[in-house]
């Protein structure tokens, strides 16, 4: 069909970027009448692959959020990089970007990610202020203005929302889902005590709030990740007594 376009997961010059040089890349791309190609760059919040393909070579493409491999639970998020990346992507030098897309392996979490992700494809420029904005968000999902639920969003968007980086894939990494070693790494890239202090304001705010379904969720979510991060304390201090052959303070740790 003269009039078809074909569609190309990006994922495969993302996952072997030593393979996809130029040549090969252009190998590709080129195959295809420029136009009739429409690439997704999946995991462009984190990892574009526009800017290394010189806009997939004059190829529309559409920059994805991919956020959830696999269906984790936990809170997890980029916002600030969901945020600026469309409009940089159609900022870029000759962009041949087509539009805004989510692509993520599972759904029915960290709702605050999908929300701007999907007001994002209405927008031309980013979100002036992520902290007024997901202040608003809580007030919405609430129905309700309620102070310590908002400052308790602003205290997540600054640490489990506020990833970077290349690393930021949202594995739950934490010994509490993994099989038993010594040799576990616990380090986020946030500081603990803000989701500790969100937690707290939401319990606090339980009274006003209760009766709010999406309320209810989020206090059972935050709660699991005050428990996964205070499990990760107690492992590290644990790890720390046995290798350091204290018996009192393991046993501490232990809670015996």
């Amino acid at each position: 069909d003269p009039d078809a376009v074909w569609l190309l997961q990006g994922w495969l010059f993302q996952h072997q970027p030593q393979f996809w040089g130029p040549a090969q890349v252009g190998a590709v791309l080129g195959a295809v009448p420029r136009g009739r190609l429409l690439v997704l760059d999946l995991f462009a919040e984190s990892q574009p692959v526009y800017v290394r393909t010189a806009s997939f070579l004059g190829q529309p493409f559409i920059w994805c959020m991919l956020h959830n491999f696999g269906g984790n639970h936990g809170l997890f998020g980029a916002l600030e990089s969901v945020n600026q990346g469309p409009a940089a992507a159609r900022l870029f030098p000759n962009s041949t970007m087509a539009g805004t897309g989510m692509a993520p392996e599972g759904i029915g979490q960290n709702e605050v990610v999908y929300a701007l992700m999907a007001e994002l494809g209405w927008r031309k420029d980013p979100v002036a202020d992520l902290g007024a904005w997901v202040t608003s968000f809580a007030a919405r999902r609430y129905g309700v203005s309620q102070g310590d639920a908002e400052a308790a969003w602003r205290l997540l968007l600054r640490s489990v929302y506020n990833c970077s980086g290349e690393g930021c894939t949202g594995h739950n990494r934490s010994p509490l889902v993994r099989r038993p070693s010594l040799q576990m790494a616990t380090t986020v890239w946030y500081n603990q005590s803000d989701v500790f202090e969100a937690w707290r304001l939401l319990l606090k705010a339980t009274p006003t709030l209760a009766s709010s379904p999406a309320f209810r969720y989020d206090l059972v979510d935050i709660t699991r990740q005050a428990v996964q991060e205070l499990v990760s304390l107690y492992y590290e201090e644990a790890r720390t007594a046995y290798l350091n052959k204290e018996l009192v303070s393991l046993m501490r740790a232990g809670g015996i």
